[in-house]
C-alpha cells in the first residue's frame, strides 16, 4: 500500500486476499489494520456506532504494546472519565494506551479533550462515529473505514464520504494521507462500491423533502385528519411541514417566499392549498409557531384545545417543582399529554416513566456519574442484569436525546401554549418566568447557582462538580465569581479532576489569578 497524493485516491484493501483469514470478524478486521497501518499515529477509525467504537478501540489496545512511560496528560483524561462517567468506563484505561473512542452523546468535555490530545498526537488511534462529519473539525493522517453507515443501516452518501476522506493529511504537517477502504467488493458492505470522487450538489433538507414527488402534499393533506401513528415517513415530512405551515401563518402564502422560486409552480399550489386548509384550524399566533421550528402549528393548537378541555385544577397542567414529590408524576401526564396531542416525542410510551426520571435527575442537577449510579443500584435491586458499557451508552443517550433535545424541544412548546390558556382564563398568577423550562432542561440546572455557573462558560461536567461543593442555590455570576476568587488558592484540595479544574481556572479567574493558583499545584 502507497499512500495517495492531494487527490486522495482511496486504498482498497481486500482482507480475504491480503491475509487469508476468513473468519474474522468485522470488528477485528479494523482493528487488526488499523494498528497495522498506523504506527506513525494520527490514525482514525471509522466505526457505525457507539457500541462498535468501544469495541473496536479495546482491539487496537490489545494489539499495541504496553507504553514505556505514562504521560501526565492522557493519565487526567483517564482521570475524568473514571471520576465524570464511572470507575470502569472503557474509555479511561484506553487512552493511558494512546487510544480512544468518540461519539457523540459523550460529555462535551471529555469529548474536546479527546479531540485535543489526538491532535497533538498523544492520542494516536482514535475510533469515531458520524458525529466526526457534523461539524468536529479533525485531521488526521490515515482514515481506516469499512462499509461506513450513517444513522442505522443507512449506506454514507458520497458528499460525507468526502467530508471524511477529506481529513486525511494533516494540513502544515503533510502534504498526504491514507485513506484505507476494506473489503471495497463487498457489496454487503459498500453496496455501490466505494463512492467515486466527484462534484455533490448541497440541498437545504427541506427542498430534499420537497424533490420527493408530491409526498410532502399528500402529507400535508392528511395531517390534520389523520392520526400520526398513521401516516408514512412522518420524521421526514413533520417538521418541513411545520417550517412551511409556520411560513404560510406568517405571511398568508408560501408562493413568495424563497422555497418557492426552488420548486414549480404547480408542485407549489398543491401544498398551498393544503397549507391553507391547516391554517384555517390554527388560532396560534404565528410568532409562536416561529419560535418553536420542527414543531408543528397543528400540535400547538391541537393542544391548546386540550388544555381548554381540561376540568381540573389548572395549576396541574404546569410542571411541579423539580424538589417537591409531586414532581415526578407531573412530568409523567406532561409526557403522555404531549405525545397524545403535539407530538409523540416520547415513545414507546412504556418508556416515558424512564425518560421522566432521567428528566428529573438532570434537572436536580445530577452528574452522569451519580445518574449511571443509581441505573446500577435499580438493576441490583431489581434483580435485573446489565452489561456496564451498554448501560453507561443508555444513560448518556438518554442524556442527551431525551433531557437535554426533545424535552427541552418540546416542554418549551408546552409552556408557551399553555401560557396562551392560562391568560384567556385570568390565571396569568400561576406563570413563573424566573427560569425558561427549555433553558433548564439545555443545561441541566433548576437552580440558579448552577445556572450561573454554565452561564460563565463552564461545561455542565465542570459546573455540577464546582456546584457540588457551594452551599448555596441562590449565586449569581457575579456570586459565582466572589466565590471563587476567595478560594482560589484552595480550589487544587477540592478533589476536583485536573482538567475540570483548569476549565474553573480559565473561565472564572483573571489572567493573574490563573498563574498564582498555577503556581501553587
Amino acid at each position: 500500500m502507497e499512500p495517495y497524493g492531494k487527490a486522495r485516491r482511496p486504498i482498497s484493501l481486500n482482507w480475504q486476499a491480503a491475509s487469508g483469514e476468513q473468519t474474522w470478524s468485522v470488528r477485528k478486521k479494523l482493528a487488526f489494520i488499523a494498528a497495522a497501518v498506523g504506527e506513525r499515529g494520527g490514525t482514525l477509525v471509522y466505526a457505525n456506532g457507539a457500541g462498535e467504537a468501544e469495541e473496536v478501540a479495546d482491539l487496537i489496545c490489545q494489539l499495541l504494546p504496553p507504553p514505556v512511560d505514562s504521560d501526565a496528560e492522557l493519565s487526567e483524561l483517564a482521570d475524568l472519565a473514571r471520576k465524570g462517567v464511572h470507575p470502569n468506563f472503557t474509555l479511561a484505561s484506553l487512552v493511558e494506551r494512546g487510544v480512544a473512542f468518540h461519539y457523540g452523546n459523550m460529555p462535551s468535555l471529555i469529548r474536546t479533550e479527546v479531540e485535543r490530545l489526538f491532535r497533538n498526537g498523544k492520542i494516536r488511534f482514535l475510533v469515531c462515529t458520524s458525529t466526526l462529519i457534523e461539524g468536529v473539525n479533525l485531521s488526521c493522517r490515515t482514515i481506516v473505514v469499512r462499509g461506513p453507515r450513517k444513522g442505522k443501516g443507512h449506506p454514507m452518501e458520497p458528499h460525507d464520504f468526502w467530508n471524511l476522506a477529506g481529513r486525511a493529511g494533516r494540513w502544515g504537517n503533510e502534504f498526504q494521507g491514507n485513506i484505507i477502504c476494506i473489503d471495497p467488493n463487498d457489496k454487503s458492505a459498500w453496496p455501490t462500491g466505494v463512492p467515486a470522487r466527484s462534484r455533490y450538489p448541497i440541498k437545504r433538507e427541506s427542498d430534499a423533502v420537497l424533490d420527493d414527488g408530491d409526498g410532502m402534499a399528500n402529507y400535508l393533506a392528511l395531517r390534520a385528519s389523520t392520526p400520526l401513528a398513521e401516516l408514512d415517513d412522518v420524521e421526514k415530512y413533520e417538521q418541513v411541514g411545520a417550517y412551511l405551515l409556520a411560513t404560510y401563518l406568517r405571511l398568508g402564502s408560501i408562493s413568495q417566499a424563497n422555497i418557492a422560486k426552488r420548486h414549480s409552480a404547480t408542485k407549489i399550489a398543491k401544498i398551498e392549498e393544503s397549507l391553507a386548509t391547516l391554517a384555517s384550524l390554527v388560532e396560534i399566533d404565528h410568532e409562536i409557531a416561529d419560535r418553536h421550528p420542527g414543531v408543528s402549528a397543528l400540535g400547538l393548537q391541537k393542544l391548546l384545545l386540550a388544555f381548554r378541555a381540561y376540568e381540573g385544577d389548572p395549576e396541574n397542567l404546569l410542571p411541579a417543582q423539580v424538589e417537591s414529590a409531586d414532581s415526578f408524576d407531573r412530568f409523567v401526564t406532561i409526557m403522555h399529554r404531549i405525545n397524545d396531542h403535539l407530538y409523540p416525542a416520547f415513545e414507546p410510551e412504556g418508556l416515558v416513566r424512564l425518560y421522566v426520571l432521567t428528566v428529573v435527575h438532570w434537572l436536580k442537577g445530577y452528574s452522569l456519574a451519580k445518574m449511571i449510579r443509581g441505573g446500577i443500584e435499580w438493576h441490583k435491586v431489581n434483580g435485573r442484569s446489565y452489561k456496564l458499557p451498554l448501560l453507561i451508552r443508555q444513560t448518556m443517550e438518554r442524556v442527551e436525546q431525551i433531557a437535554r433535545f426533545r424535552a427541552p424541544k418540546y416542554l418549551s412548546a408546552y409552556m408557551d401554549v399553555l401560557r396562551i390558556h392560562l391568560t384567556e382564563i385570568g390565571r396569568t398568577d400561576l406563570i413563573d418566568d424566573e427560569i425558561d423550562i427549555g433553558t433548564q432542561l439545555e443545561f441541566g440546572v433548576s437552580t440558579r447557582t448552577l445556572l450561573s455557573l454554565m452561564e460563565l462558560g463552564l461545561s455542565r461536567m465542570s459546573a455540577v462538580a464546582l456546584y457540588e461543593k457551594i452551599s448555596r442555590d441562590d449565586l449569581t455570576k457575579e456570586g459565582c465569581l466572589a466565590w471563587v476568587s476567595e478560594r482560589k488558592g484552595q480550589l487544587e484540595l477540592l478533589d476536583i479532576p485536573a482538567i475540570i479544574l483548569r476549565e474553573i481556572q480559565s473561565k472564572l479567574l483573571s489572567d493573574g489569578d490563573e498563574t498564582d493558583l498555577l503556581e501553587t499545584q
